[in-house]
C-alpha cells in the first residue's frame, strides 16, 4: 500500500514543534519552500539552529524576510546567504539587521550588496562595521 504524502503546510503548531532536529534537517528543499509563514513562526530556537546550509538557500524571499525581521539567523547561517540571496534583501530587511548580524557579513559578502541596498543601511548600522568590513566597500 501506498503512503498518501501529506502537505506539509497542513501540519499544525503541535506537529511542527514536534519534528526532531534530525527531521528538520532532513526537510527537503520542496518541504522548505512550503513551509507557510505562520508555520515558520512556529519553529522554537533549537529547531531554526539545526537547519543546514541548502535548507537556507531553499528559502524564499517571504521566508528570508520573516527569519531576519525575527533576528533568527545565526552567524554561520547568515554566512550561507549567497549573493543572490543577499542581493533580494529588502530595504526593510536591511534596515531590521542587528548591529550583530551586520557584522557576521564577510568582507567577501560586502560587494554583494547592490548599490541600492548600500544606501538603506542605518547609520547606526555603518558605525557596527568593522574595519575590514568598510574597507570591503569598493568605488564604484
Amino acid at each position: 500500500m501506498k503512503h498518501k504524502e501529506i502537505p506539509i503546510p497542513l501540519f499544525t503548531i503541535e506537529q511542527i514543534q514536534a519534528l526532531t532536529l534530525e527531521q528538520i534537517q532532513n526537510l527537503t528543499k520542496k518541504q522548505i519552500q512550503a513551509l507557510t509563514i505562520e508555520q515558520i513562526k512556529w519553529f522554537i530556537k533549537e529547531q531554526i539552529l539545526a537547519l543546514t546550509k541548502e535548507q537556507i538557500l531553499a528559502f524564499t524571499e517571504e521566508q528570508i524576510y520573516w527569519f531576519i525581521e525575527n533576528q533568527n539567523f545565526t552567524k554561520e547561517q547568515i554566512s550561507w546567504f549567497t549573493q543572490i540571496k543577499i542581493q533580494t534583501l529588502t530595504n526593510e530587511q536591511i534596515q531590521s539587521l542587528t548591529d550583530w548580524q551586520v557584522n557576521w557579513f564577510t568582507s567577501k559578502k560586502i560587494p554583494q550588496f547592490t548599490n541600492e541596498q548600500i544606501q538603506w543601511f542605518t547609520t547606526n548600522q555603518i558605525q557596527a562595521f568593522t574595519t575590514e568590513q568598510i574597507q570591503s566597500f569598493v568605488p564604484e
